[in-house]
């Protein structure tokens, strides 16, 4: 799940949880939580309320999670 998400906000840009959720065929809260724990680990930050964009800690990780 995780992989899914920080590809898609590597691919995207900033964007919504509700589009992230479409995208990833995903319930919203479970996207905005995934996307709380990403933010608390400092792999994504929030643009404005909703909106969730890849630091470059995030883009690292994201080079070195498994497939």
């Amino acid at each position: 799940m995780e992989r899914a998400l920080l590809e898609e906000l590597d691919a995207r840009g900033p964007v919504t949880v509700v589009a992230l959720a479409e995208a990833t065929e995903l319930h919203p809260t479970t996207v905005e939580q995934c996307c709380y724990d990403l933010h608390r680990d400092g792999y994504v930050h929030t643009t404005t309320s909703g909106v969730y964009d890849l630091t470059d800690a995030g883009r690292q990780y994201l080079t070195n999670l498994p497939e």
